[in-house]
């Protein structure tokens, strides 16, 4: 990763990153002067002009360079979007400078919704401390401070990172699938295929969470890529006659992210490939619903009713996800519970007299109302209403 980023320092033909010797053979009247001007130049306001300053401190190594770059590295605008080349330079080069008093700003960083940005902060803490916690803030906090080191992280100033957003305007959406190869729910899929390639709505910040597991899981000949900003392929090796199936970010595997951080919509991949018996395609069905109580859209039903339910056309997986809010949710007065032949789902409820109520069978961000093969059912919205 260090030797691929490294090559995206400046612009095709002027690469900026600089060997340890780069200033050896500086005299000591040039190298005062070449601190004396990076000292001055990053007091300036943030920009790209700062790039080149913060390569060359992180070489210089000169103290007096340490709060201009400190300040490139943290900085931040909530109001709006802004260019992180500076800012991941800068982060950069506080891994050089060999002062680890920077290491509670970089540990702000670790989750940061720029990739080159989390990746150079992790880096940065490795090369200081010699442990590596990934994005796990809490975990850099506690071992910083059992260790005792200074200045002592507040864990509890440890929030997750949050992309910029305008006053005045929404948060920036989730990102979603426009397109999956082999496409979801296909069958006859040649075996000979050597990826599984997802393309997403908007560009990424370049981790992934492919998930699941088991034999349906797809063999991995190699690590998950990112082709472009919008496309990521899993390399795979894949089998005739065989039903796989493969998650795209989980409840709690969401590295699939915007570069505005907000993690992808939770998708399932399902195919066959060519050669699968009815049994195999059995596997695709996606589940449906058969019966519902109360009824879909039914009125005057009794407020006394303690029980809802929902049948479906065959074995689920034994999850669900109940969804809505607010006073036309329906109250649950106990956890839900699958039948022993795990097609139908009851929800222990209590109900209001002359009452509107409407929930989901899951929705586009839970899907956990799945067959016993992993497929989810589509949404569906359940309305109804009771009487006196």
């Amino acid at each position: 990763y260090v030797r691929w980023t490294a090559g995206t320092f400046g612009r095709p033909g002027v690469n900026l990153w600089l060997p340890e010797n780069a200033f050896d053979s500086l005299s000591s009247e040039e190298r005062r002067d070449k601190i004396d001007y990076h000292a001055q130049v990053l007091e300036g306001d943030y920009g790209r002009h700062l790039c080149r300053a913060v390569v060359e401190a992180g070489v210089l190594k000169d103290k007096r360079l340490l709060p201009g770059v400190l300040r490139v590295a943290t900085y931040r605008r909530d109001d709006s979007d802004y260019d992180c080349r500076p800012k991941w330079m800068a982060v950069a080069a506080l891994g050089r400078l060999g002062d680890e008093s920077v290491v509670p700003d970089l540990v702000n960083l670790v989750d940061h919704g720029n990739k080159n940005t989390r990746m150079w902060a992790r880096a940065s803490l490795v090369r200081h401390t010699g442990q590596n916690f990934n994005d796990d803030k809490q975990a850099w906090a506690k071992w910083w401070n059992e260790a005792g080191k200074e200045p002592r992280i507040d864990p509890e100033a440890l929030k997750p990172w949050t992309p910029p957003v305008a006053e005045g305007t929404k948060q920036q959406s989730a990102p979603e699938i426009v397109s999956v190869s082999p496409p979801i729910g296909a069958s006859g899929v040649d075996p000979a295929t050597k990826e599984i390639r997802v393309t997403f709505d908007q560009d990424m910040g370049g981790g992934f969470s492919w998930t699941g597991g088991g034999p349906v899981f797809p063999k991995g000949t190699g690590r998950p890529r990112w082709v472009d900003e919008r496309i990521c392929v899993m390399p795979v090796a894949l089998e005739p006659a065989k039903f796989y199936r493969v998650g795209i970010n989980s409840k709690s595997h969401k590295n699939f992210r915007g570069v505005n951080g907000v993690p992808a919509r939770v998708r399932v991949i399902y195919f066959a490939t060519e050669g699968a018996d009815e049994s195999v395609l059995r596997a695709l069905k996606v589940p449906t619903v058969v019966s519902m109580t109360p009824q879909n859209g039914a009125t005057g039903v009794p407020s006394t009713l303690t029980e809802m339910s929902v049948t479906f056309d065959q074995p689920m997986g034994g999850g669900f996800s109940w969804t809505g809010g607010g006073d036309q949710f329906p109250e649950g007065t106990g956890r839900p519970q699958w039948s022993a032949d795990r097609m139908t789902c009851a929800r222990p409820i209590k109900l209001k007299p002359n009452w509107s109520y409407q929930l989901g069978l899951n929705s586009p961000s839970h899907i956990n109302f799945q067959s016993a093969n992993g497929v989810p059912l589509e949404p569906v919205i359940w309305r109804f209403s009771t009487g006196e």
